[in-house]
């Protein structure tokens, strides 16, 4: 675990556990790891400066380490930043890693209930040279209600292909290029159909409830649109 003061961490890690065992992700893979002990690379960022948290090390490559070291243990990696709060925040730390060595941003556009807010999309190259999103989590309205966690945070699979059963729900085979949760190797293999289709009914409940189009895997965070000109610079991969 990363963290600057150790107890602190612990609490904010045991938090968002709880948050994805029992909050209104939908996701029943997520409840399944956060259930399991260690299934789970957890980092802890504190400090509100996001431009320098650490005085050697900056962000990009502090998170690069943490996702990297994430791929070796083949677990998926969530980051977390307790201390950061409002939607600018989150402007100013994308806008930090945005252009970086393995970092890049996309302007996703809107395909279901467009509204006026901004999409953005965060991608990092892994070990082995594929593309994965990384998936954003803030308590911000703007935010789906899937992802609208007690904490902003940024996770990622950064692993290798390691769930061949995905090709049995897939409607479209994935870029070969790229990976994401839907790779994650699995806790409980036995279950994998039961638990897809029940994911996949919960996320549509929930979107369909909230008249939700921003909660896809490609989409890290959903900003109000005061944000886009301060992204729109910074954008360097086309939209999925």
């Amino acid at each position: 675990m990363v963290a600057v003061t150790r107890e602190p961490a612990d609490v904010v890690v045991e938090i968002m556990r709880k948050y994805l065992r029992n909050g209104p992700t939908g996701c029943a893979f997520a409840a399944d790891y956060a259930k399991a002990a260690d299934a789970i690379q957890w980092g802890v960022w504190s400090g509100t400066s996001l431009s320098v948290l650490s005085p050697s090390v900056p962000l990009h490559e502090d998170l690069a380490a943490f996702f990297t070291g994430a791929a070796r243990m083949q677990r998926p990696g969530i980051a977390v930043f307790p201390e950061i709060r409002t939607a600018e925040d989150i402007v100013e730390l994308l806008v930090g890693l945005a252009g970086k060595s393995g970092w890049s941003l996309s302007r996703e556009e809107w395909k279901r209930y467009p509204r006026g807010d901004e999409l953005a999309g965060l991608w990092w190259q892994t070990p082995a040279g594929q593309r994965t999103s990384v998936m954003g989590f803030a308590p911000l309205g703007s935010m789906p209600v899937t992802r609208r966690a007690p904490f902003v945070a940024v996770a990622a699979w950064t692993g290798p292909q390691l769930n061949p059963q995905k090709t049995k729900k897939m409607k479209v085979p994935g870029p070969s290029n790229e990976v994401g949760f839907v790779d994650m190797k699995l806790i409980h293999p036995d279950t994998h159909d039961s638990m897809w289709d029940s994911t996949s009914e919960k996320v549509r409940e929930l979107k369909a409830l909230t008249k939700e189009g921003a909660a896809r895997p490609t989409v890290a965070f959903c900003l109000p649109a005061s944000c886009a000109p301060h992204l729109a610079k910074h954008y360097q991969v086309a939209a999925t």
